[in-house]
């Protein structure tokens, strides 16, 4: 079987409903992801990694979502696409975990990109999967820790 099918597989079998997007949608999708969250995880101020991203996802109660793959880096994530693997999905139904995906550059969101989910080749092993949400953008307050200046990738 190949990483689509397996994957079209994993998400019937966790009984999400889900459609394929068309490149089109596709190619939106990620623009718009981009636009959100392109630049947020450079100093990684906020964003969750590691098991608390996959306590962050756990939490949230989206039923509809999408699952779209990356296709170029990420600046301040080790994502590195060297060809696509997989199509992007629109979804209904319980959040998963795609961390068993681990050879696929993904992020998962909700529609309105309130939040988002970043699985990598990396996931468990060098600070992934990356949980951020749009309100953690530019919002430190008051009592917040200063944002780090250092790179980790």
């Amino acid at each position: 079987m190949t990483v689509e099918s397996n994957f079209r597989q994993y998400l019937t079998d966790a009984g999400v409903r889900w459609s394929l997007l068309d490149s089109a949608a596709a190619i939106d999708a990620e623009r718009r992801w981009r636009d959100v969250y392109g630049q947020t995880f450079v100093e990684r101020s906020r964003v969750k990694t590691g098991a608390k991203a996959d306590n962050e996802y756990r939490m949230e109660l989206s039923a509809a979502y999408l699952i779209v793959p990356f296709t170029s880096g990420v600046n301040g994530l080790p994502v590195h696409v060297l060809h696509r693997r997989l199509s992007a999905y629109e979804c209904n139904g319980p959040l998963v975990d795609f961390s068993s995906f681990h050879d696929v550059e993904l992020f998962v969101s909700p529609f309105d990109y309130e939040w988002t989910m970043v699985y990598t080749h990396e996931d468990h092993a060098c600070g992934g999967p990356y949980f951020h949400r749009r309100e953690w953008i530019n919002a430190d307050e008051p009592g917040d820790a200063p944002k780090s200046r250092s790179r980790r990738f």
